[in-house]
């Protein structure tokens, strides 16, 4: 493993001397200390982590301090001195390594700006040059914005193709001392601009109290807000989604089911693919207790990671301050919410209250990976039977998420699972669900959903060789009346699928005093009709 001093030589293009310059060593671990030094007295470290989630450690107490400070006294021997104002200490470092002074703040671009711009009283030019990232353009533009009425010797540049001044050293350590050197004057020359002109290039929001501007080559360009799966294929991180459907069709059971697939890191429904566990926190006010207990009994879960959370009042303004808190404190990542209208604060078909609602859970969003919400359609009228996607309440419940999936029962535990909106415009299909029950409760991913007709034709398949296999032997009219009891094809349809059947040798055709009948062929046993549901206990009421 390569100590910091090692890692700076090779990898970030600094000299020896360089760091003897800035009297960089290296503490037990291989991390990098970089001295704050002010008069020539180290008044603090920093230190550049190398290894795990933080890359920066500030020292206690110096949060207004300036890092390389004392480069100004050089400046004062010059006749035309430039300081440059760069994002961290390494490209501090870097611009020093080859003859160009300057500065940066100990604790990040977005701290000190009032710091950083009255330096512009010391030094002939002041040039702000912060990473060219989201990050630093956002506090360029806050800077300029604050240096718009004086503008005499203090100018701002991104770097156009180059993250930040130590990638533009090592991208060309090739080169010579003077050629490094003449390669950052003609960046500084041609891509300097005065603070309006600055602000017009890259649009900053700031000129205006009621708009807020942003380029799209700079959001396209951005590395961050990009969009990430938690569940590959089915849902996005920080989006709120809406789980609906009829009374008794197992939203409750999927709710949980999903919850225990990603609390375990598993892939959900056996199908789609989790990056890692996740932590959920449960609301739930549709069962007891005692029913979820059983359920998370019988579900596949690592329980450490699931935080069942009994909430004392339905949302409102102080009670988003004590989840906010409560996610912090238990690192919560995804929220279930179950059901909508037992924690929503008004009526379902008001639009102001469901607004509101909605406007408290995008504040718990900023705290999330993802919230989950269960919510019901509206009921069924006499003449419907299925297929009614209407959920109950306000259309802005709708209009409010990001997803919204239905979840329909088909035949005793098959389930179609459906996407009817998509903000993120990802196709996600219709989906059979199979509830298998045991000792254990799960979920498993079948297929996509198949057309209507061709179900229809499985299960009415299944039905005739069912009853024969029962009854031995039958005629037709027995046959078509039991199929169409059990919700298959009529009469010439089943007509259709006996001749199919007799073509293939799977039933016989004979007669018995004047009168056709037919029964399965004991000899061919080639033929197995396709299992649309294997019988359980049904457990979604």
């Amino acid at each position: 493993m390569k100590t910091g001093l090692e890692y700076l030589i090779e990898e970030r293009g600094l000299t020896e001397e360089t760091i003897n310059h800035f009297r960089l060593n290296s503490d037990e671990k291989g991390n990098i200390n970089i001295p704050i030094i002010i008069n020539d007295i180290e008044i603090g470290i920093k230190k550049r982590m190398l290894s795990g989630d933080r890359k920066y450690l500030n020292p206690k107490g110096l949060e207004s301090q300036l890092f390389n400070l004392d480069t100004l006294e050089t400046l004062s021997k010059d006749k035309k001195n430039l300081l440059i104002v760069a994002e961290g200490e390494i490209d501090v470092m870097s611009l020093e390594q080859y003859g160009y002074k300057a500065v940066c703040s100990t604790t990040g671009v977005a701290t000190n700006h009032d710091s950083l711009i009255e330096l512009a009283e010391h030094v002939d030019a002041l040039l702000f040059a912060f990473d060219n990232d989201k990050a630093g353009l956002a506090n360029s533009l806050k800077v300029a914005q604050k240096c718009k009425g004086t503008e005499n010797n203090i100018r701002f540049m991104m770097l156009d193709d180059f993250k930040d001044w130590n990638e533009l050293v090592v991208a060309n350590t090739h080169l010579e001392f003077d050629d490094m050197r003449k390669l950052i004057h003609e960046k500084i020359k041609s891509l300097s601009l005065k603070p309006l002109e600055f602000i017009r290039k890259y649009g900053d929001s700031s000129l205006y109290k009621l708009l807020d501007i942003n380029n799209l080559q700079t959001i396209v360009d951005s590395d961050s807000n990009n969009l990430e799966y938690l569940i590959e294929g089915l849902i996005h991180k920080k989006t709120i989604n809406l789980i609906s459907g009829q009374s008794g069709v197992g939203k409750s059971i999927l709710t949980q089911i999903l919850a225990g697939t990603l609390s375990e890191g598993l892939p959900v429904f056996d199908e789609f693919y989790v990056d890692r566990s996740y932590k959920v926190g449960f609301l739930d006010r549709e069962n007891g207790l005692s029913i979820l207990k059983d359920r998370f009994l019988r579900i596949e879960c690592n329980k450490e990671n699931i935080e069942y959370i009994d909430l004392k009042a339905s949302f409102n303004s102080t009670v988003i301050s004590e989840l906010k808190e409560a996610i912090r404190d238990f690192e919560i990542d995804v929220l279930v919410i179950d059901t909508l209208v037992r924690f929503q604060e008004g009526n379902e078909n008001d639009s102001k209250d469901i607004n509101e609602f909605f406007k408290l859970l995008r504040e718990l969003l900023n705290e999330l990976e993802c919230i989950v919400v269960i919510h019901h359609l509206k009921k069924l009228s006499k003449d419907q039977k299925s297929n009614n996607d209407s959920a109950r309440g306000s259309s802005d419940i709708i209009a409010s998420v990001d997803t919204h999936f239905i979840l329909e029962k088909r035949d005793d535990n098959l389930l179609t699972f459906k996407n009817v909106k998509n903000r993120l415009a990802e196709e996600v299909k219709p989906m059979t669900l199979e509830l298998q029950i045991d000792e254990l409760i799960s979920l498993k991913f079948i297929g996509d959903v198949l057309p209507e007709s061709i179900h229809k034709v499985s299960k009415t398949k299944k039905l005739i060789v069912d009853y024969l296999d029962v009854q031995k032997e039958s005629d037709f009219n027995s046959i078509a009346q039991y199929v169409k009891d059990g919700g298959g094809y009529s009469q010439n349809k089943v007509r259709d699928l006996l001749k199919d059947f007799i073509d293939q040798n799977v039933i016989d055709l004979f007669k018995v005093s004047n009168k056709y009948m037919y029964k399965l062929n004991e000899d061919d046993n080639s033929y197995e009709v396709e299992s649309i549901f294997t019988p359980q206990q049904n457990v979604l009421q």
